[in-house]
């Protein structure tokens, strides 16, 4: 996906995004941070096409986003902050094949998507509750399932801790950390970077609409503060940013230093890896099978 001088206007003419271009590479872990009002949610519903911009383009798979909407939908999946704006249906069940059932599959591929979505959520056992009987944490998992029920290749994340007591974000980020591990590319916007931190790749500092910095997450922790961002507590002590999980290994070492991160939205290079190499931007999810997650 390349993003390439995206801006836009509301309604009343107050600008909420500003030429704002970037790369997004295949199994990237890309955090996305700035203070409330810098443009994050904004950014993020812009890049499955819920909203269109007034200036700029965004392109997926070299093709302009616009001109493949409802691919983009469901290439690219969106889990909001507020989950229950998400979930449709009277049980887990008739939520999770909800979008599937929209794309007119077979019952049996139907059946195998929500099957697989559940249990990447350790959901299954509870396919026949009431989704208004769920904890906050169930429920923002039943709202990634939905998602991962439509086969994305990009899952993008509007604040997903927010809300959620100490094992309930332990347990999500659990479940984001095996996705990404299984091929998807990673999208995340939180306040609370010490809790992903240990396992991005990139970090994008937003300030009032602006895209400011796009570098690896070590060398931008020094910039949050001017920026209204909370610097992780390990880093103002010059300590390494653990993990939550206890023992994961990290996308990348935040002893690795790199150098300012080039701003050009039509490279196809990937910045973090060592070779320049061409890849491609993505890869298909189709046929892959969605892994579970152990919990605990």
């Amino acid at each position: 996906m390349v993003v390439d001088n995206l801006s836009h206007r509301y309604g009343n003419g107050t600008p909420g995004l500003s030429n704002i271009s970037f790369s997004v590479y295949r199994e990237d872990f890309i955090i996305v941070a700035g203070r409330n009002g810098s443009g994050k949610s904004t950014l993020f519903r812009h890049l499955n096409g819920l909203q269109s911009p007034t200036g700029g383009r965004i392109y997926l798979h070299d093709r302009p986003l616009e001109k493949q909407k409802h691919m983009a939908l469901t290439k690219v999946g969106l889990i909001f902050q507020d989950a229950d704006t998400q979930i449709v249906g009277e049980t887990v069940w008739e939520d999770v094949i909800f979008g599937p059932c929209n794309l007119k599959l077979s019952s049996n591929d139907i059946h195998d998507r929500g099957v697989q979505a559940l249990t990447a959520m350790n959901l299954l056992h509870l396919k026949n509750r009431d989704p208004s009987t769920l904890s906050g944490g169930e429920k923002r998992k039943l709202a990634i399932a939905g998602v991962l029920a439509m086969k994305p290749e990009i899952l993008v994340f509007d604040e997903p801790f927010s809300n959620l007591d100490y094992p309930g974000t332990r347990d999500l980020i659990a479940s984001v950390v095996s996705l990404h591990r299984a091929g998807h590319t990673i999208i995340l916007s939180t306040h609370d970077l010490e809790k992903i931190l240990f396992y991005a790749t990139r970090m994008l500092l937003l300030s009032r609409g602006a895209l400011v910095h796009d570098d690896a997450p070590l060398v931008l922790l020094k910039h949050l503060e001017s920026l209204g961002i909370r610097e992780p507590c390990a880093s103002r002590l010059g300590m390494d940013i653990p993990a939550w999980d206890g023992d994961a290994i990290p996308s990348f070492s935040l002893c690795d230093q790199t150098g300012p991160r080039k701003m050009n939205t039509f490279t196809h290079k990937n910045p973090i890896m060592e070779k320049g190499q061409d890849i491609p931007l993505s890869t298909s999810h189709e046929n892959t099978i969605i892994p579970e997650v152990h919990h605990g």
